[in-house]
């Protein structure tokens, strides 16, 4: 394979669709396949973009004919990578990139070639500052604020596994998209 797959990794919260968005409106020659989900679709959304929405059943048929690179399951929704939409187009030299979630990326991290693999976590900060960013979403229940924080607390462990680290802290969203825009340059200069 000669391509590489760069994954958006990070908590719940710290940003990696938005930045994701404008990682692709800036490379266009960007491959983005779209992930596998159960979860219902969602206001704005179409199928394909930016989930194929499919039945728990057709997901765990997918899962059991070892169709996935990566899948997980997060707030009671299935949440898969497709080998294919991976694979094939490293092997056309192209860069893939994908936002996945921590959980994702560890699978990913045991399966992937390491020359064709770079992971770029988003950071949000501290709990205080996604808490505030998680809240403001909408309506959220104190037991569901104490679970996505214990979840948040593993998922940075996670941040020194990764090749780079991008900052995106409260009101800090351009700086944000400058730091990825550079690291992206970077990895398709050096590695493709």
């Amino acid at each position: 394979m000669s391509g590489i797959f760069i994954l958006l990794v990070g908590p719940s919260g710290s940003g990696k669709d938005t930045l994701l968005k404008y990682a692709l409106s800036q490379f266009p020659d960007l491959v983005y396949p779209p992930s596998y989900t159960t979860r219902k679709i969602r206001t704005g959304e179409s199928q394909g973009n930016p989930y194929n929405f499919i039945s728990r059943e057709e997901f765990e048929q997918m899962a059991g004919n070892d169709e996935f690179l990566e899948w997980a399951e997060y707030a009671g929704n299935l949440y898969g990578t497709a080998k294919k939409g991976i694979y094939d187009p490293i092997k056309n030299g192209d860069v893939v990139i994908k936002q996945v979630e921590v959980q994702g990326a560890r699978q990913l991290l045991g399966v992937m070639p390491k020359e064709n693999l770079y992971t770029i976590f988003i950071s949000a900060g501290p709990w205080k500052e996604l808490e505030e960013r998680i809240r403001g979403r909408g309506s959220i229940t104190e037991e569901a604020i104490q679970k996505r924080k214990a979840r948040f607390e593993d998922e940075m462990t996670f941040m020194e596994k990764a090749d780079a680290v991008v900052e995106n802290r409260n009101g800090k969203l351009e700086e944000a998209k400058q730091q990825l825009k550079e690291v992206i340059s970077e990895v398709k200069e050096t590695r493709v």
